[in-house]
């Protein structure tokens, strides 16, 4: 397995190249989840603190070992974050509850609304 970027900072041009290659070019995505902005607090834009990340939709492997832990959520949850999170800022996802869960958001988002797809009637 490869050592992942531990930080947003030291993710390179090359590598997000090499992952476009690797996952395809609409695959990868930078989500940035606010570490100090809870609910209805005042604060500006400028002094919200994010932890970035590099990740890319879950493949059919992925969904399907998820799935095959479904009674182990914890298990599923660790599937996808180890398979979907290519790099980042990866100590606040065990420091900060909210980026764990908003990481396990943004893949559950992904396997339920990856393809939009259009039918017709024949």
């Amino acid at each position: 397995m490869e050592n992942k970027p531990q930080t947003f900072r030291e993710i390179t041009p090359d590598q997000i190249r090499d992952w476009k290659a690797k996952f395809g070019e609409y695959a990868l995505e930078e989500i940035a989840i606010p570490l100090n902005q809870y609910g209805d607090e005042e604060i500006t834009e400028e002094d919200i603190v994010f932890a970035r990340f590099v990740v890319c939709t879950p493949n059919r492997n992925v969904i399907l070992a998820a799935t095959k832990h479904s009674a182990n959520i914890e298990k599923a949850n660790q599937i996808l974050i180890e398979n979907c999170v290519l790099g980042g800022d990866m100590q606040t996802i065990e420091q900060y509850g909210a980026v764990y869960t908003k990481i396990i958001e943004w893949a559950e988002k992904r396997i339920s609304t990856y393809v939009n797809f259009r039918s017709k009637k024949l």
